[in-house]
């Protein structure tokens, strides 16, 4: 294939859709249970029990990150050096504002010489549901625009995808994907698994058997109820793992301008997706991670392929 090479090193690259540009729509041929609904902002109790290291009941600055790291001098009003539950609660909710709703009629890069046309020919045709038309859509900010609109199941066809729960605490990281904590890499093989406790300094980490084994989610349901926000407590302490063929009757459909116009500022992307790749796979909003830890379960990533996350 032309670019095969291409595509082995770099095929995660992907149009941003938070530039000025065509609304992304997405059409399913799932029952709507199938279609997970959008992450809501976690609560109090989620954030303490994810950041408060310590359980002491409170954040110190080396313990929280993100927003809250960002405005952690704002959050603590009696200067103590600590953020209460009390002082969390009070604290103003970042701005969430939705992609595709956004005003950028005044954001709009005046030199058009830095974008060029979108190549249709990059995308591997083995992953489209339908060939790339053009059409003339409404952007975001009111004016027209000629836009490419792709049809994909969402899933690649040139490689696998998984696994990434390892079953049993011997087995080498072929058996699992990859997670990160402090912007480092690890392998999630079962070693690692095993050492959860460790790894966390959380003694109640548990995701293994007396008997070394892993306790991995194996069907739809058992996914669907692990990787919800309010993991179900039959599914803490478990590696979850949400599998394609759950979902292979999905259809997405992408509108994106052919010509996009990059902004002077960056937006907040919302929750809807970032991007698509050229073998036809969304690019997901970021996982809730702070479910995901609060619950002490795992949803692991596998190097260069999609995870599948629900309630994006």
């Amino acid at each position: 294939m032309k670019y095969s090479n291409l595509l082995k090193t770099v095929f995660f690259c992907f149009f941003i859709l938070a530039i000025l540009g065509c609304k992304q729509t997405t059409e399913s041929d799932n029952d709507s249970s199938n279609n997970p609904p959008e992450v809501g902002r976690p609560s109090v109790s989620e954030l303490l029990n994810e950041m408060d290291a310590n359980k002491d009941g409170k954040l110190s600055k080396s313990e929280v990150h993100g927003p809250i790291s960002n405005d952690f001098s704002k959050i603590d009003t009696n200067n103590d050096d600590f953020i209460s539950k009390e002082e969390l609660e009070s604290a103003p909710k970042p701005d969430r504002r939705e992609s595709g709703n956004t005003d950028n009629s005044n954001n709009i890069q005046k030199d058009l010489e830095v974008t060029i046309n979108v190549d249709p020919s990059l995308f591997i045709k083995e992953s489209l549901l339908k060939d790339i038309i053009t059409e003339e859509r409404t952007l975001a900010d009111g004016t027209k625009a000629l836009c490419y609109i792709i049809t994909t199941a969402s899933q690649p066809t040139e490689h696998q995808m998984g696994p990434w729960c390892p079953t049993h605490i011997n087995d080498g990281k072929d058996k699992g994907g990859i997670w990160f904590k402090d912007d480092k890499v690890y392998d999630v093989d079962g070693h690692f698994i095993a050492n959860l406790k460790d790894f966390y300094n959380d003694e109640e980490w548990a995701l293994f058997r007396e008997d070394g084994s892993i306790k991995v989610t194996e069907t739809q349901d058992e996914c669907e109820a692990a990787a919800r926000p309010d993991v179900d407590e039959k599914y803490h302490n478990y590696c979850v793992e949400c599998l394609p063929k759950y979902y292979k009757e999905k259809v997405s459909t992408y509108v994106i301008p052919v010509k996009p116009l990059y902004l002077e500022n960056s937006n907040s992307l919302g929750g809807n997706g970032i991007g698509l790749a050229f073998n036809g796979v969304n690019f997901e909003a970021p996982a809730p991670t702070h479910a995901i830890l609060a619950a002490h379960t795992l949803a692991p990533l596998k190097r260069f392929s999609k995870k599948i996350y629900m309630h994006q």
